[in-house]
């Protein structure tokens, strides 16, 4: 979530319920020091993200602030607070703007990034696919590739690849589910494509200027 540079906390609004975190109403959450411009911060999540967040996470809680800027962003990664703002209060969010545009580059205007009506068809016309019915379908070629998968993981060393590994194992699984038969080798050179793209755009979003 991105908002304009305030000094009081713009999701504390009168006759709200009380947060979830301990900091008072109208202050912003506890987060790293941001220095002059917050943008040491950005570049921290680009060469480590997970454990950039994660550390965060553990040092300043499940709802932390981060001041970059000329904005404010606060990162949620308590469960049920995500589900809270997702869920009950999505029509007063928006997507990330360098977020979206990023997406928008890669995917084009898909349900990833559509607001509004738009988002709404467009989540309309994916439901039939992700009925319990039509899952439940998919289910044992799904389990044939992952058991296949842990055979092959079993075989490896402590240092094995896990990212290139689970990326081999979801398109062995799109593959078996598109052509009903398993991945071959030109599905192994594929899989350098998604994680250049994956890495081209982690790195994008946190960029000054694009």
């Amino acid at each position: 979530m991105n908002t304009r540079s305030s000094s009081r906390c713009p999701f504390q609004v009168e006759g709200a319920s009380p947060p979830p975190s301990l900091h008072p109403p109208g202050v912003w959450p506890p987060g790293p020091p941001s220095g002059l411009t917050g943008w040491r911060l950005p570049g921290r999540v680009t060469r480590d993200p997970l454990g950039t967040l994660a550390e965060w996470q553990r040092t300043f809680g499940d709802v932390v602030h981060l001041q970059i800027w000329p904005e404010h962003t606060v990162v949620v990664t308590d469960p049920q607070l995500v589900r809270e703002l997702l869920v009950t209060h999505h029509d007063s969010l928006v997507r990330w703007e360098l977020g979206t545009g990023v997406l928008g580059r890669l995917h084009g205007h898909n349900v990833l990034i559509a607001e509004g009506d738009a988002w709404r068809r467009k989540r309309h016309a994916l439901q039939p696919v992700f009925t319990p019915k039509a899952l439940l379908a998919l289910v044992p070629k799904i389990a044939a590739a992952t058991t296949q998968a842990f055979e092959k993981w079993l075989a490896w060393d402590s240092n094995w690849p896990v990212e290139s590994a689970l990326i081999s194992l979801t398109m062995d699984v799109i593959v078996r589910l598109t052509f009903s038969d398993e991945s071959g080798e030109d599905a192994h050179v594929a899989e350098r494509a998604p994680r250049t793209i994956s890495e081209t755009a982690n790195a994008a979003f946190y960029r000054p200027v694009s």
